[in-house]
């Protein structure tokens, strides 16, 4: 009897209802690009014809981003300091608050081109952290190595929502340069593909509240026990009567 209360409809753990089969649905989003701020860590590398600059900057011979450590990585960087700037090997300071990670390169690569003769730079950044809490079955502080990532293919790294995580009330918390603000998700709702919040930014954390059948679940022993007990107590009542 009681697994019947506790069921949870279709159209509640359904992502992104009826959106695969709506032939009219234009699956466009709007992308915030993230800007760079200060005390983002990012990863540089000029590549050039001399290996002595090669050697300052840990040319790694095409070696995948991602199989790196985040030890080595961290050592391995460049951190934007207070006034906005990071601090290069040969070619000095660049400016890079307040610019996304494209307009970074092309600074950095303008710079690298007074000092350097065919050098070739490369920028990412390393700081891409985000939190998934809550009703998922791998909560955790996650690494992104990749310039975009969206609200699914995040929570698919945190394991998916378990069976009684809320789908329809996500929050998001979202931290912008002056202040954090909160936001919150319907995952069924086929529209959030085309939300500025499906793809996450920097530091962004996601919780993922406990559906009212979870709770329900775990008191349904005591419930159990209470009425178990309560019929004990009408029975003996109707044997004492009679």
């Amino acid at each position: 009897m009681f697994s019947l209360f506790s069921c949870t409809s279709y159209k509640k753990v359904t992502y992104l209802r009826e959106a695969v089969h709506d032939e009219d649905f234009q699956l466009t989003a709007a992308y915030e690009i993230y800007k760079i701020q200060k005390k983002d860590i990012l990863y540089i590398q000029i590549v050039s014809l001399s290996e002595e600059v090669n050697n300052l900057f840990n040319v790694n011979n095409g070696k995948i981003l991602s199989t790196y450590n985040e030890q080595y990585l961290y050592l391995h960087s460049f951190s934007v300091n207070d006034s906005g700037y990071v601090v290069l090997p040969i070619i000095g300071e660049v400016k890079v608050l307040d610019l996304s990670i494209e307009e970074a390169h092309k600074a950095i690569q303008l710079q690298a081109d007074q000092f350097l003769k065919d050098a070739s730079v490369i920028v990412k950044l390393l700081s891409f952290k985000i939190s998934i809490l809550g009703e998922v079955n791998n909560p955790g502080h996650f690494n992104v190595y990749q310039n975009h990532i969206n609200i699914m293919e995040a929570l698919s790294i945190a394991g998916d929502i378990g069976d009684y995580g809320n789908k329809q009330n996500v929050l998001l918390i979202r931290h912008h340069a002056n202040s954090t603000k909160t936001y919150r998700l319907d995952l069924t709702d086929k529209q959030l593909i085309t939300s500025e919040f499906i793809y996450l930014l920097p530091n962004d954390v996601i919780y993922v509240e406990p559906l009212k059948a979870k709770a329900f679940r775990q008191n349904a022993p005591n419930i159990s026990i209470v009425l178990t007990s309560i019929s004990t107590i009408i029975l003996v009542l109707n044997f004492i009567l009679k």
